[in-house]
């Protein structure tokens, strides 16, 4: 046994005996001191037992394991694309019997504290969570930094000390880079190197989420893919390393002469590797170094330029240079420099060059490639003699005058440009028109190279048209068409007759020029010509231009003064051109505002006094002058008649009515008063318009109209005179009231109104004004005054000047309110104010707020305003004031208190009522009674009013059936809703309990009694007696009298009361006929009767006018009679089962039933079984009801 048992563990032992049957027995265990001990009759196997607890009395120890781990300074760093795995081993201090390893958890960035181990488990949650952390097999940690807690339990509920560890995950790859000579190589790169080049590899480890486990391995292979190592891992590297047994990267290396490869890869220290990387290398030995030769490339005769030391000094035919074998022609040898020209017996390609003295070698130069001119286009590629070109190509080399050349044809092309890739020049002028073959070509050096050939089509120029083909000297035409070619003023030409025309454009498809001026009237050929300087000449077909003369026709206006824009029309006038074209009046020269051809327009010069002058139109142009016939203008004085008015204040509108006074000009027509220039708002040959100028004190002044011109001209009318007069006030109504107040002011001189010149001032401030006449001023009065007397001003301040009238008085006043009437009341209730200077309404402007809302208003007076209590306000007191907020101010009287109060009921009576009964309702705060928005509901529904005070509401119940309603007081006005407290009112349906006399004759007095009838109401208060209503004498709530209806047969009928729709239940009264049921043979009852079917109906039929409808059923006597009343849908309507033995009805027994209540209007279908013994009869048949 173990040791340190307590007494408890030993009382847990047993000892058992195994028989030799195979069973087990116990023993009889005695347990002292720490021994169990045991008595058997026999020898036998026997067995100690005791609970495994107490052998294994601690929990399993969990151990963690990765495939990949690395410890540094007590920091755990796995992958996060490891597997991490827990082992739990179930320990014991005391002995080796243990219980066994039960369960295993793990909490991964997760505490186990109470609440989270307390979380019900969900194995559908993410393993290592607080709902899942049950261990089921390897996982992985994300990357990051995070805790591991893990615990294990054994088999009988030990639970193992609970570990933690920060585990450090690391999911991102290291970076390794390739470099050639330090300079970073992109992975796919192909690189070019030699031998000579340094190659290395370096490494970091990338942090990320904060943390780096750190670079551990760099590998790398030379010439060898990873896919075959392990099966051809015998080639490949650079000194023994690179390769499949060596992947391992030391340090720098080099690579030999050929095509290589190099894949790169870095691992971390938990494994983590980057893919694969690989570049590409083309490795040469390095190039031996020659002298250079500039350029290295070009033609034969291209000059070149070699540059080095040692030349020494030159001696002809022994100093050379070679290329290719071939002595250079040299033009300059110098120690450090030698200059010459490629030879021209050499074919185009490569040639080596030597510097020799003699037989010794100075230097080896870089070899020379000899090209051959190339040409890749021509443009143009068509044209006229002397058209410039343009030759693209490569390989032209330099230009030498008379051995570098453009052949056209064999003649040799005149030059402007020789570059080595572009040529340019003029076509010659000697060749006819044609197709050429155009080649360039280099004769130098003894040698001759040329490019290939391309073709120029040397064409005549076309002309197609000419527009306009006729007009006068000077003027422009255009000539279009094909093959004109460039311009040259030396060169090229338009020919009109032999006259050379003025030019302003040249392209190769249009000629713009003027005519010469020097043509007479009449008809010329016109030819468009080009010249070579070698002697070339083309020319167009000829085309016609007539030269005409200019043609007047007509002048408007033929009289005016100066200044005065004028038209003349007629033809051929031509263009315009400025100081060349001209419109003489007089022989003096007009300024102009339009010229066409048929049209000029411009002023009358102001040099010309009154009187009649000739006008010319004239061209002088190109050397030449044409004029045309004269027309005649008078020049005439403007003249003024009246002025209207002939007085008024400054700035007053007036009228001048003449002739001649022209058109208008802002800068040279005006008109003068006193001297002063007036502004103007209309100006015509007849009449002016404008207005008063303000510098003007009153008195009388004269008034002249003025004409002035650009060219210093100046005529003015007759004068006038003009009287202004001052601003007079004669009287202001009213002469006091509040702010806004509107205002009338009487006078004379007011002029006409200008808005913002034109003012009424009280108290130095502008009013808002509505009306301006002369003599009549209307406006309101400022909100930014205060209550005081003020002086009242009118001004006029216009065209500089400023006048006012005399001064008059008024009083600005507060409005006063005296008195408010109800002063308390709901939402809704119409007030009253008394007071002063209320002034006048104003929508919007003008308010009574109560309790800061505005009142809605029915009635505002100066003295009195009326209104009603607004909707949002709550119970309790609240301030009233009048408010007036106007042309900018605020002005508001003292205030009152209103209270607000809610409608309250005391009393409902009656508390129990009929239906459709009267009632009435005392209390207060019932308000004043408004149609549609002042209701009493009684379950929800608005009663019917007689009566509405402020404490007293009458009216009738709604139909209701018997039960106990709720009762409310409702104000709903002016946005607001005021309720009283809920009462409630019991409904009672009519009940009869007795009536007397149950029998008798038509005609026969009879009494109902019971409760619930109600006060009597002929609308609704009726009494059916077999379907038939009856005459009433008398009704109260507790009984009612009538009289038996003519009309119904003898038998049993039911009597019911009605209440509206409600009905009461119904009671029998019997009306003897010529049979009773005391008249049948002894023995025989109801009940004794033969069960079969009889005659089955409904009457009346149809049931008009609330007639009740009756089913008649003879079946004799049974125990049930069940009735289905249907609609024509199917559905049911109606069912009533009848008990008991059938009535005497006439000469038969029947089953009689009376439907009651409110039956909709239609047909009905009806089905009838009667019961007796176990035996039924059926019937069924149709009915109608009419409302």
């Amino acid at each position: 046994m173990p040791s340190g048992l307590s007494e408890a563990d030993l009382d847990r032992f047993e000892i058992y005996q195994y028989k030799d049957d195979g069973t087990v027995s116990g023993l009889d265990t005695t347990r002292v001191e720490g021994c169990v001990t045991a008595e058997t009759g026999s020898n036998s196997i026997f067995a100690v037992a005791a609970p495994i607890s107490i052998y294994d009395q601690s929990g399993p120890e969990v151990y963690f394991s990765a495939s990949r781990v690395f410890v540094q300074d007590e920091t755990v760093y796995v992958s996060s694309t490891s597997q991490l795995s827990l082992t739990s081993v179930d320990l014991s201090s005391n002995t080796d019997v243990l219980a066994g390893v039960a369960s295993t958890y793990y909490l991964l960035g997760a505490e186990p504290t109470a609440e989270c181990l307390s979380t019900a488990y969900n194995p559908a949650a993410a393993p290592g969570t607080c709902e899942n952390p049950l261990y089921t097999g390897a996982f992985n940690v994300p990357e990051g930094v995070r805790s591991l807690y893990r615990w294990a339990v054994d088999e009988i509920g030990n639970v193992g000390p609970v570990v933690n560890m920060a585990l450090h995950s690391d999911g991102t790859t290291p970076a390794a880079t390739l470099a050639i000579n330090g300079a970073p190589i992109t992975a796919g790169a192909t690189v070019y190197a030699t031998t000579a080049d340094t190659i290395t590899l370096t490494a970091e480890d990338i942090m990320s989420n904060g943390l780096a486990s750190g670079w551990a391995t760099t590998y790398f292979l030379v010439d060898v893919s990873t896919d075959n190592c392990g099966f051809m891992d015998w080639f490949g590297g650079v000194n023994d390393t690179g390769t499949c047994e060596n992947p391992y990267y030391s340090g720098p290396f080099t690579l030999s002469p050929g095509e290589h490869f190099i894949s790169i890869r870095a691992q971390d220290n938990v494994g983590n590797q980057e893919a694969t990387k690989t570049a590409y290398f083309v490795v040469s030995e390095p190039v031996q170094t020659y002298l250079p030769i500039t350029p290295s490339s070009g033609p034969i005769g291209v000059p070149f330029t070699i540059e080095g030391a040692g030349f020494g000094t030159y001696s002809a035919g022994t100093t050379v240079v070679l290329l290719g074998g071939t002595t250079a022609p040299l033009t300059l040898w110098t120690d450090t420099k030698i200059q010459g020209t490629i030879p021209g017996a050499l074919a185009a390609g490569q040639h080596p060059v030597v510097v020799k003295r003699g037989t010794e070698v100075l230097t080896e130069v870089s070899p020379f490639t000899i090209t051959q001119p190339a040409l890749y286009s021509l443009t143009p590629s068509s044209g006229a003699i002397g058209l410039p070109f343009t030759i693209t190509g490569e390989s032209f080399g330099n230009y030498v005058a008379g051995f570098t050349r453009v052949l056209l044809g064999g003649a040799t092309m005149p030059l402007t440009l020789w570059t080595d890739t572009k040529i340019q020049g003029t076509i010659p002028g000697t060749l006819p028109v044609g197709d050429y073959e155009l080649v360039v070509e280099r004769a130098l050096n003894g040698g001759v190279v040329r490019t290939s050939t391309t073709t120029f089509s040397l064409r005549n120029m076309e002309a197609y048209w000419l527009a306009p083909s006729s007009g006068p000297i000077g003027m422009p035409f255009t000539i279009t068409g094909v093959g004109f070619g460039n311009y040259s003023s030396v060169y090229t030409h338009v020919l009109i007759g032999d006259a050379t025309a003025p030019l302003t454009l040249w392209t190769d498809t249009k000629i713009q020029g003027t005519v010469p001026g020097s043509l007479a009237s009449g008809q010329y050929p016109v030819l468009v010509e080009r010249r070579t300087s070698d002697g070339g000449a083309m020319q167009t077909s000829p085309m016609t231009f007539e030269v005409v003369t200019v043609d007047v026709a007509s002048m408007t206006p033929v009289a005016g003064p100066i200044g005065m824009p004028f038209t003349i029309y007629g033809g051929n006038f031509g263009n315009y051109v400025a100081n060349y074209t001209r419109v003489l009046i007089g022989g003096t020269t007009c300024p102009l505002t339009l010229w066409t051809a048929d049209k000029i327009q411009g002023t009358i010069p102001g040099a010309l006094g009154p009187g009649e002058y000739p006008v010319i139109v004239e061209r002088e142009l190109n050397g030449g002058i044409v004029q045309s016939s004269a027309l005649a203008f008078t020049v005439s004085t403007p003249t003024a008649y009246n002025i209207s008015p002939a007085s008024g204040p400054i700035g007053v509108p007036f009228t001048i009515n003449g002739e001649s006074f022209g058109n208008y000009s802002a800068a040279y027509t005006g008109v003068l008063i006193n001297g002063a220039t007036v502004p103007l708002t209309l100006w015509t040959d007849t009449k002016i318009q404008g207005t008063i100028p303000g510098n003007l004190a009153p008195g009388q002044y004269p008034v002249m109209v003025g004409r002035m011109t650009a060219d210093g001209g100046m005529v003015g009318s007759n004068p006038l005179t003009f009287e202004v007069v001052g601003v007079n006030v004669a009287s202001m109504t009213p002469v006091s009231g509040p702010i806004a107040m509107p205002f009338t002011i009487y006078g004379t001189g007011f002029g006409n109104y200008s808005a913002g010149y034109t003012k009424v001032l009280i108290g130095g401030t502008t009013c808002p004004l509505t009306l301006w006449t002369d003599t009549k001023l209307q406006g309101t009065v400022p909100g930014s005054l205060a209550a005081g007397d003020y002086q009242v001003l009118v001004e006029r301040s216009l065209n500089g000047g400023q006048v006012q009238s005399l001064p008059l008085a008024f009083g600005v006043t507060a409005p006063v309110a005296y008195t408010l009437a109800p002063s308390s009341g709901p939402i809704g209730l119409p007030f009253t104010i008394m007071g002063s200077n209320f002034g006048n309404y104003v929508a919007n402007y003008t308010k009574v707020l109560i309790g800061g809302a505005a009142a809605p208003l029915t009635l505002w007076t100066d003295t009195k305003l009326q209104g009603t209590i607004p909707g949002s306000l709550a119970d309790g007191d609240h301030e009233v004031v009048v408010e007036r907020a106007l042309n900018g101010g605020v002005v508001r009287t003292s205030t009152f208190t209103f209270t607000v109060g809610t409608p309250y009921m005391d009393t409902v009576s009656p508390s129990t009522a009929s239906i459709i009964a009267p009632f009435t309702i005392t209390g207060y705060n019932f308000g004043n009674y408004v149609a549609n928005y002042t209701k009493v509901l009684i379950n929800g529904t608005t009663a019917p009013l007689t009566l509405w005070t402020d404490t007293k509401i009458q009216g009738k119940l709604p139909f209701l059936l018997a039960g106990t309603y709720p009762v409310q007081v409702q104000r709903y006005l002016n946005g607001g809703l005021a309720e009283s407290a809920t009462a409630y009112i019991n409904v009672e349906e009519p009940v009869i309990s007795s009536m007397t006399p149950t029998s008798g004759a038509v005609g026969t007095v009879f009494n109902l009694y019971g409760t619930g009838f109600g006060p009597y109401d002929a609308t609704i208060a009726k009494v059916f007696l077999g379907g038939t209503q009856c005459a009433l004498s008398l009704w109260t709530d507790t009984r009612i009298t009538g009289t038996v209806p003519s009309g119904l047969t003898y038998g049993t009928h039911t009597v019911v009361a009605m209440r509206g729709q409600a009905v009461s239940n119904g009671l029998e009264f019997y009306i003897p006929g010529t049979y009773s049921p005391s008249m049948m043979r002894p023995g025989l009852s109801p009940s004794a009767l033969e069960f079969k079917l009889g005659e089955v109906y409904v009457y009346p039929d149809p049931a008009k006018g609330g007639k009740v409808p009756t089913f008649h059923i003879e079946v004799g006597t049974a125990d049930s009679v069940k009735i289905k009343v249907f609609t024509v849908a199917g559905q049911l309507a109606h069912e009533q089962t009848l008990m008991g033995s059938p009535q005497a009805v006439g000469s038969v027994y029947a089953y009689e039933y009376a439907w009651t209540g409110r039956i909709a209007s239609g047909v009905y279908y009806f089905t009838v079984e009667a019961e007796r013994a176990g035996k039924k009869l059926k019937a069924k048949g149709k009915f109608a009801v009419v409302r």
